[in-house]
């Protein structure tokens, strides 16, 4: 009976590891098949980069916005008025057009996907202009 059992539990045990083997490479399929549809902009440790690295992005826009605030002759930079862009609520107060954070998770989401896509930097950012202008036409 001993005997039988452990045979049985053999089986049972190199079943299981066949079956987890089996999941890995579906998953791991379904993951790549994702990347190729969507980008890495969608997949988990796309959206784990992207919290990590929100802050970041948020200051340098910041930091660049300050930059071309400083008085000095010339003009502004092309983005900035897209950057800038601000409206009345109705209720006195001027709001943003698009929020420092909606920016850079729109530019995170572009350069992750150029990355999994491996696109040049021309086509990144042409991505990247199309993809803020959608934001904005959104906002």
């Amino acid at each position: 009976m001993t005997e039988d059992y452990q045979k049985q539990q053999s089986r049972q045990l190199d079943r299981e590891a066949k079956d987890r083997a089996i999941g890995a490479a579906r998953s791991a399929k379904r993951r790549e098949e994702q990347t190729k549809r969507s980008g890495l902009s969608t997949t988990t440790t796309g959206l784990k980069l992207r919290e990590k690295a929100i802050d970041g992005v948020v200051a340098e826009i910041q930091r660049q916005i300050d930059i071309q605030e400083i008085p000095r002759r010339g003009a502004k930079a092309s983005w900035y008025q897209y950057i800038a862009d601000t409206y009345d609520d109705g209720q006195g107060n001027i709001l943003p057009t698009v929020t420092l954070s909606e920016i850079a998770e729109t530019a995170l989401i572009v350069c992750l996907d150029a990355v999994g896509n491996q696109w040049t930097w021309n086509a990144t950012l042409s991505y990247e202009g199309r993809a803020f202008e959608m934001t904005r036409f959104a906002a």
